[in-house]
């Protein structure tokens, strides 16, 4: 898995940032933890506070549930599916439908536990794609297992 953090409050790479435009869509980082913002990212904090984690790809689990999200794509490598935030929704039928779902409480969308991964797995390093938010950018806030196939890119 890979994911990248965003705090509203200081940090200009969300949208919800103070010198950002208002976008409609960003509202749902308001509310407390749990819940979806599709983008795919999960609020990640208390109400008011905006704080969410986009998730930038998934390891698929299961090779055979190829055919079935992309039927009409064939010979590529497993990781390509979901090695993205693009990709991911694609191959999980994840749209703006499922804004401001619940997470705790869904049955449309919901989270699993997985076997704890030592930290001296994890890299750190600096998000992807948002030259535009100044020093922020630099911030090491993008985090995903080391050596796995299914980021995004490194």
């Amino acid at each position: 898995m890979e994911t990248e953090t965003y705090n509203g409050k200081i940090d200009q790479a969300c949208h919800t940032h103070p010198a950002n435009k208002s976008n409609w869509k960003a509202q749902t980082l308001h509310n407390c933890g749990g819940y979806t913002y599709v983008y795919l990212i999960i609020v990640s904090s208390l109400e008011k506070d905006p704080q969410g984690v986009l998730i930038r790809a998934v390891e698929l689990l299961d090779s055979h549930t190829i055919p079935v999200i992309f039927p009409n794509r064939k010979n590529q490598k497993i990781h390509y599916y979901t090695n993205g935030p693009g990709k991911l929704c694609r191959a999980l039928n994840i749209d703006n439908s499922l804004n401001n779902v619940d997470l705790t409480t869904s049955n449309l969308i919901y989270l699993e536990d997985r076997p704890k991964v030592n930290q001296k797995e994890f890299v750190a390093t600096k998000r992807i794609n948002i030259d535009y938010a100044g020093k922020d950018k630099d911030r090491l806030w993008r985090f995903y297992i080391k050596n796995n196939l299914f980021i995004s890119k490194k």
